[in-house]
């Protein structure tokens, strides 16, 4: 794909650029994991792996002209309660 730059976004149905850069986001500090009883067990349960996230691109990408991304996300919950559900627990 082509790199991304700004004018790509100006006609996403005619452009076809490579996503922009999106930096590292840390949810799970060491304090944060010690006393954020459920919320940093799930974190540290959490697993994603690339085809999961590549999943989830491609709904948004190219599913029903651009998929929104919390319908994208609610599809692939849908479509994949055995990963997330392990996190639960």
């Amino acid at each position: 794909m082509p790199v991304d730059t700004e004018d790509c976004a100006d006609d996403p149905q005619n452009v076809a650029c490579a996503y922009p850069h999106t930096p590292l986001q840390k949810y799970l500090i060491t304090r944060f994991a010690e006393t954020g009883g459920k919320a940093a067990a799930f974190l540290k349960k959490f697993h994603w792996t690339k085809a999961q996230q590549n999943e989830v691109s491609l709904m948004i990408a190219e599913e029903e002209l651009s998929l929104p991304p919390r319908q994208a996300a609610k599809k692939c919950v849908e479509r994949n309660e055995n990963v997330w559900r392990p996190w639960l627990w």
